[in-house]
């Protein structure tokens, strides 16, 4: 349906169509849309306008607001307190069969190198990926391909 005059319509110009000039069946007000319009400017005529103000109105789904809480449903039910890409495990990934260092190393076909350095540093087991941060990798002395290595690893092990 196109409108006539110049399209355009705001709060104080209605709509110029017949469709909102007609009274509804059920509507028991005596006057149309755009007749209680036009009266209505009549009778501020003289009087000094108000600022105009713009209200926006949005709908948001329920479960809108449950991505903004800080935990994410899950078996670890973990708080999301750093940003998920500095996490070895991401957050939103869940955790693969639990495996000692050793275990993962060698099922994964990680360097002794890794295996040594992982386990110096207290970690005992796939439990804790969902802890460590890339820094923290970093910090341990991991070079930019161990720690890629590492990555996938820990992807694929996350995955199964």
């Amino acid at each position: 349906m196109k409108l006539k005059d110049d399209g355009s319509a705001t709060v104080d110009k209605p709509p110029n169509h017949t469709v909102f000039n007609a009274l509804s069946t059920g509507n028991l007000a005596p006057k149309s849309l755009l007749q209680r319009r036009q009266q209505a400017a009549s009778n501020l005529q003289g009087v000094p306008q108000a600022s105009t103000q713009i209200h926006n109105h949005f709908s948001l789904p329920d479960s809108f607001f449950g991505l903004l809480s800080n935990t994410l449903p899950g078996p670890t039910n973990t708080p999301a307190i750093v940003s998920n890409s500095q996490m070895l495990l991401l957050i939103a990934q869940p955790s693969g069969p639990k495996l000692t260092i050793a275990d993962f190393c060698r099922n994964y076909s990680l360097s002794d190198s890794i295996c040594a350095r992982l386990t110096e540093n207290g970690y005992s087991g796939t439990h804790t990926f969902s802890y460590i941060e890339v820094g923290d990798l970093k910090e341990m002395g991991f070079k930019g391909g161990e720690i890629a290595e590492l990555k996938h690893a820990v992807a694929t092990w996350a995955s199964s």
